[in-house]
C-alpha cells in the first residue's frame, strides 16, 4: 500500500501571501484566485474562454491598473466548470511585468 503525504513540505522562495488582484478581460473583471510567474486562476469565466485558446488581458490592484501589465497575453490550459475557474499560463511577459508581478507577489523590489 502507498502512502501519499498531503502534508509536504513547500519548498517556496517566498511565503504565500495575499493575492489581491483582478483580470480585466474585454471590460470584464475577474477575481484572480491563485497567482504566480508561472500563471494564474481566476474564478469564473467559464463560458467565455476555452482550452488552448490566446487571450489578452490586464491586471489591476485596488489601486488601479498595474501599469507594466496591460496586453498580457495569455494561454487557456484549464477550464473547470465545476469548480468555476480557468487556469491560463503566461504566454509572454515583459521584463517590466515581471517585475512588477514578482513585486506584487513577493514584496521584493525590482529585479
Amino acid at each position: 500500500m502507498t502512502v501519499i503525504s498531503t502534508r509536504a513540505q513547500e519548498n517556496r522562495r517566498d511565503r504565500r501571501r495575499a493575492i489581491n488582484m483582478m483580470l480585466d478581460h474585454d471590460g470584464q473583471e475577474f477575481i484572480i484566485a491563485d497567482c504566480s510567474l508561472g500563471g494564474l486562476v481566476i474564478e469564473g469565466g467559464c463560458d467565455l474562454f476555452e482550452p488552448d485558446s490566446d487571450v489578452t488581458v490586464g491586471l489591476k490592484t485596488p489601486k488601479g491598473e498595474i501599469e507594466a501589465c496591460q496586453d498580457i497575453p495569455l494561454r487557456v490550459v484549464r477550464v473547470d466548470r465545476d469548480a468555476d475557474r480557468v487556469g491560463f499560463h503566461f504566454a509572454g511577459l515583459s521584463d517590466a511585468c515581471f517585475s512588477a508581478l514578482e513585486r506584487h507577489l513577493t514584496g521584493r523590489g525590482d529585479r
